[in-house]
């Protein structure tokens, strides 16, 4: 609008409607940055999280992070505030 980029994070309604990884369906994929195709995001982010330890993790606030990221990701804002900010939102 304007002339000016539209950004900015997700509502918390959003978060809450996803309940499992398993709502993503087929989407699991991302576009790499330098154009050389894809990567299994979901694969990538579901061990790093358990690289980093944090297993115990709301799954649907995770799918719901993806999602978003999927749909913006060259400006992916993530709102972590959404169930438990130190335990859920900023790991996932």
């Amino acid at each position: 609008m304007f002339g000016l980029q539209i950004a900015g994070t997700h509502a918390h309604a959003f978060v809450q409607s996803f309940s499992s990884l398993e709502e993503l369906g087929g989407r699991k994929t991302l576009a790499r940055a330098d154009g050389s195709g894809e990567v299994d995001f979901i694969d990538l982010v579901l061990r790093k999280r358990a690289e980093l330890g944090y297993s115990g993790t709301n799954e649907g606030e995770l799918a719901a992070f993806a999602s978003y990221c999927q749909s913006f990701p060259k400006g992916f804002i993530a709102l972590v505030d959404t169930y438990n900010v130190l335990d859920s939102g900023v790991p996932n």
